[in-house]
């Protein structure tokens, strides 16, 4: 048929599979065409590649992003901690309000107090950042005695 035609061009190791499958019937179409692109996957798949790797990359090309490149990894290392304190958050008692009113005239919550600690955190990590401002202070905040060039 037409379609084992086009699944011979697909290489003689997957038509030969896909061929005893059929034959076992273990598989139904979709399954068959899965298992024929597997081969190409490695071909097929997108280069991915995390953020603080694209990073440090882009850092070794241009000696100038090395700053900003820290920034960004410690801000990107912030968001997962907060994504896993929200997947937690009702075990851990993180959710509801905190009982405090932020500078937008918004009543907090637990976990935006606990994700600005933790932003604010990062921030002092990276050594690059002296002040910061955000909704949930009603001044900005000293972040680190940072470089006097800051």
């Amino acid at each position: 048929s037409k379609r084992d035609a086009h699944i011979a061009g697909w290489g003689s190791e997957a038509a030969q599979a896909i061929a005893t499958m059929r034959r076992r019937h273990v598989v139904g179409n979709a399954a068959l065409l899965a298992i024929a692109f597997l081969p190409l996957a490695p071909a097929l798949a997108p280069q991915c590649q995390s953020l603080p790797r694209w990073l440090v990359d882009r850092a070794r090309e241009d000696k100038e992003l090395e700053d900003l490149s820290a920034l960004l990894g410690s801000v990107s290392m912030a968001c997962k901690t907060i994504s896993n304190l929200v997947q937690r958050a009702g075990l851990e008692d993180l959710t509801g309000l905190a009982g405090d009113i932020n500078v937008q005239g918004e009543e907090q919550k637990k976990l935006d107090l606990v994700a600005n600690d933790v932003l604010k955190d990062a921030l002092r990590y990276t050594g690059k950042v002296g002040l910061a401002a955000s909704e949930e202070e009603a001044d900005p905040m000293l972040v680190e005695e940072a470089d006097p060039m800051l």
